[in-house]
């Protein structure tokens, strides 16, 4: 026990000062106890001061102790976090930096996250934030789900290849399947048009190389020049228009009207009411790049024509072209890289093609497995791809067209379904295709005689769909105001929607956007514009009428 020997010491000591103190009471006197002199008491000090002295060690000892301890933890410590650093997947590094939020957000949008968080080891190039923000404004919000994920594929390698082996190539090939280009300059390795600014960070399962723009897979690259293409009619939508035009068609000719209207729906910017003898009803409205406009137009029972004129204000006979071979006409298109007027006749079932001219040059009726009438035609010239919306719920598609003009009937067809592939179309009107992004634009009438259940579509990866094919948007509901939507235009960012039952002009903002949300159900439209019986839209990039 500890100052056990010092406490004797002192007792021992106190005792012999009280005998001292009380030997003169006795008469005969025991010798005195000799009293403690310098020299006896150095001997129970110096214990005390050895016994302190051990004390200290012991206490200097234990300090040693805990002082070895806390710095063996403090070691375990590292090494457990140097073992947690090197057991990161590439994925997780990405996560843990704010370098690359954007990347992380587009492969958690897409499901990728099973792939950098995956044990195949893989090679990324990941690029920075300000690398997505330098893409050309809406283009990422634009992309589909599946053009996303084949854009961030594309920046991944299976394997783990270090940036030593990168500058040993001359040309790689991603996950995506599709070749990228290696470039070396001194100690710059550049990835397409992107350049390596930070390389060889290692993950648990593979690399990661920082890259400063996006890489953009060759697949994809026609699409985007193509929007910045500004000789192309397609590629103006990314414009500012100057007017829409649409046309009104309530029950009596009287009634009918073909107007402009400003940009923001601010204004009617004009209005036509007086139409050529002989037209009793007036149904689409089309313009080409040069100010020509093209309509189709009523004659009767019946009876229709497709009428082209150069202005609005003059529809007299020596003004105006006209083929009066029609039974009753709906959409129409011009494709003018085809040299080509195309139009939808409901009445007859088929669709019909003339020269710019109004020649008549060939009849469609081949509709393939659509039962039953088409509405409205869309031509990609791009990939020379024929759109047509089947009354039945059914979009029909002639590849090849200006060459087989539909002879040997549709190269395929598709049908918008749910997720589970099932057919969620009834009758389809308007189509718009979007060529950026491989996706159609639908609107889908339902009931003719229901004001509330029409609907708007987005179809996605169209040039590779086939049969039921789930939608990726679709709008629909008493808020959405679609009840009849017969015909649809798109500029780049909106849909404008003709809707006859509820008298408007619909625009839906950022339709391609919801796609990547994932939007199904009701959405109120952005804007709206009040037109008795809207029946067709058109876009004008040009101050075209007169």
């Amino acid at each position: 026990m500890k100052h056990s020997k010092r406490t004797l010491t002192i007792l021992t000591l106190l005792l012999a000062l009280l005998l001292a103190a009380c030997g003169g009471a006795d008469p005969t006197p025991e010798p005195a106890a000799a009293t403690p002199t310098a020299e006896t008491m150095d001997e129970p000090m110096d214990n005390e001061a050895m016994d302190e002295e051990m004390d200290n060690e012991a206490m200097e000892e234990e300090m040693d102790n805990e002082a070895m301890d806390e710095e063996s933890m403090d070691n375990e410590a590292v090494d457990e976090a140097m073992t947690d650093e090197e057991m990161m997947t590439v994925g997780d590094i990405a996560m843990a930096d704010n370098t690359f939020s954007m990347l992380v957000d587009a492969v958690l949008a897409t499901g990728l996250d099973t792939v950098v968080q995956g044990d195949d080891p893989i090679t990324v190039f990941a690029p920075t934030n300000e690398a997505f923000a330098a893409l050309p404004e809406g283009l990422l919000a634009s992309l589909t789900e599946d053009q996303l994920r084949a854009v961030l594929t594309y920046h991944v390698v299976p394997g783990r290849v270090t940036s030593e082996q990168v500058a040993g190539m001359d040309m790689g090939t991603s996950a995506l399947g599709e070749d990228f280009d290696v470039t070396v300059n001194g100690n710059t390795i550049m990835i397409n048009d992107a350049t390596i600014v930070s390389a060889d960070i290692e993950g648990s399962n593979g690399i990661i190389h920082v890259i400063d723009a996006v890489l953009i897979p060759p697949s994809l690259m026609s699409g985007m020049e193509e929007m910045d293409d500004m000789g192309d009619m397609g590629d103006m939508e990314m414009m500012d228009f100057s007017a829409l035009y649409a046309t009104s068609n309530p029950a009596e000719l009287a009634d009918d009207a073909i107007v402009s209207i400003a940009p923001d729906f601010s204004e009617t910017m004009n209005s036509i009411t007086a139409f050529a003898e002989g037209v009793t009803s007036v149904e689409s409205i089309a313009l080409t790049s040069d100010g020509t406009y093209f309509l189709t137009v009523d004659l009767g029972e019946e009876a229709g024509a497709i009428v082209s004129l150069a202005d609005l204000n003059n529809m007299s006979p020596d003004a105006l072209a006209l083929s009066a071979d029609l039974t009753a006409p709906k959409g129409l298109y011009i494709a003018e890289e085809a040299g080509l007027v195309l139009v939808a006749d409901f009445g007859a079932g088929a669709i019909v093609g003339y020269d710019m001219a109004l020649t008549p040059l060939f009849t469609i009726t081949d509709f393939g497995d659509a039962a039953g009438s088409v509405w409205d035609v869309y031509h990609d010239a791009a990939s020379d791809t024929l759109f047509a919306t089947g009354t039945d719920g059914t979009l029909i598609v002639y590849e090849n067209f200006s060459e087989m003009m539909g002879a040997e009937g549709p190269s395929k067809t598709i049908v918008p379904s749910d997720a589970d592939g099932n057919k969620i179309s009834v009758n389809l009107h308007g189509v718009w295709y979007n060529a950026a992004t491989d996706e159609l634009i639908l609107t889908d009438v339902g009931d003719a005689a229901s004001a509330e259940d029409g609907a708007l579509y987005v179809i996605p990866s169209v040039m590779t769909a086939v049969g039921n094919t789930p939608v990726s948007v679709m709008v629909a509901g008493p808020e959405s105001m679609l009840g009849n939507p017969v015909d649809v235009v798109f500029d780049g960012r909106s849909a404008y929607v003709a809707e006859k039952s509820n008298d408007a002009i619909l625009r839906f903002d950022d339709i391609l956007s919801a796609d990547m949300m994932g939007m199904m159900g009701d959405a109120a439209p952005s804007a709206m514009f009040e037109l008795i019986k809207a029946e067709s839209v058109w876009l004008s990039y040009a101050d075209m009428m007169q």
